[in-house]
């Protein structure tokens, strides 16, 4: 099979499999704009690898301090359920 640069989209995201993998393999290792543009697609996704990290932690990192801020009602709720309990 002989590989086209439009299917370097399809060779990116892992659809092409067996032969055509392997001729792509090829092709992008000899065509300049491939190799330009499979370039860009890994900086694109390093990007958005980038900036969905920064959401997880802009999501996560609040979390810690609101566990803080009940420890002290836990604390008390703890102390009257046990002041309450019959003896």
């Amino acid at each position: 099979m002989t590989p086209r640069c439009g299917d370097l989209e399809w060779f990116f995201d892992g659809e092409l499999a067996g032969r055509a993998a392997e001729a792509m393999r090829v092709h992008v290792g000899t065509c300049e704009r491939c190799q330009r543009r499979l370039h860009g697609l890994l900086a694109e996704r390093a990007l958005l690898v980038e900036e969905a990290g920064a959401r997880v932690d802009a999501i996560a990192e609040p979390a810690p301090r609101r566990a803080w801020r009940l420890a002290p009602v836990l604390l008390a709720t703890a102390l009257a359920i046990w002041l309450a309990w019959p003896r």
